[in-house]
């Protein structure tokens, strides 16, 4: 499977590093420590972005429990009648019917998410110093749990892009993220000994790119649908396959 779907794997790989991209950056900076020789972090940055961190679960929450159901049956209805060959007409009001409630989802999902990061920040600003926490790591919470909010956008259209067989454009998106995530940190503590700012930027610009990738391939849904299939689905066998047949025929 891996050979004959290499981008999933990719795409997975990419998302949980990109998750991390920014506190791999800081732990090659000087705020790193070293335990025992071995377990390299860095506190003064990972504690607040664990905590701003937690603000995304609402909307992974949000987008299982609405997303995942309602726009899954808008959906289903659409490639349903495409496979039972209904009239183009009852296909086009299907296909606008979707694009209408994945609209509509995607909006509630990113005002929710506002307000949650809204409240994470007043109660970060409120609660935080009681944990021990200075006014520096205070500034790095506000700037990822606003970047955080960019992200779970990110997160959400790459899911949706899976939904539509977009491999190659999800493991664009997903690796533009961590890519800049990473050399934006990189950039701003280098150039302004600034922290949580390169992850924010990272996550704004490519929430761009995701919004300009989706809107692209959805506008492209005929055509993939109906035109890049081949005509007579053909069984293609890996090289990994034919060696392990080849080695079962060995020891017939």
């Amino acid at each position: 499977y891996l050979e004959k779907h290499p981008y999933l794997f990719f795409i997975g790989l990419f998302y949980y590093v990109g998750l991390y991209a920014h506190n791999l950056a800081v732990w090659f900076g000087d705020r790193k420590l070293i335990v025992e020789e071995t377990f390299v972090m860095a506190p003064y940055y990972d504690t607040p972005v664990f905590y701003a961190y937690l603000s995304i679960l609402p909307a992974l929450i949000l987008f299982m429990v609405t997303v995942e159901t309602t726009f899954y049956e808008a959906y289903k209805k659409y490639y349903g009648r495409i496979l039972n060959g209904f009239p183009l007409q009852d296909i086009e009001n299907a296909k606008n019917e979707m694009y209408r409630v994945l609209k509509h989802e995607i909006l509630f999902m990113s005002q929710v998410q506002l307000l949650v990061a809204v409240a994470f920040l007043f109660l970060g600003v409120r609660f935080l110093p009681f944990l021990g926490m200075t006014q520096d790591q205070i500034d790095i919470f506000m700037i990822v749990v606003l970047g955080t909010w960019f992200l779970s956008l990110i997160i959400t259209f790459f899911l949706i892009l899976l939904y539509f067989d977009e491999k190659k454009a999800a493991f664009w998106l997903i690796g533009s993220y961590t890519t800049l995530s990473f050399l934006f940190t990189l950039l701003f503590m280098g150039l302004f000994n600034q922290y949580g700012g390169g992850m924010f930027v990272a996550a704004i610009i490519s929430l761009y790119l995701g919004c300009r990738i989706l809107i692209s391939r959805l506008n492209e849904i005929d055509y993939t649908t109906f035109c890049s299939q081949p005509i007579v689905y053909k069984e293609k066998i890996t090289r990994i396959e034919r060696l392990l047949k080849r080695f079962g025929s060995l020891e017939e």
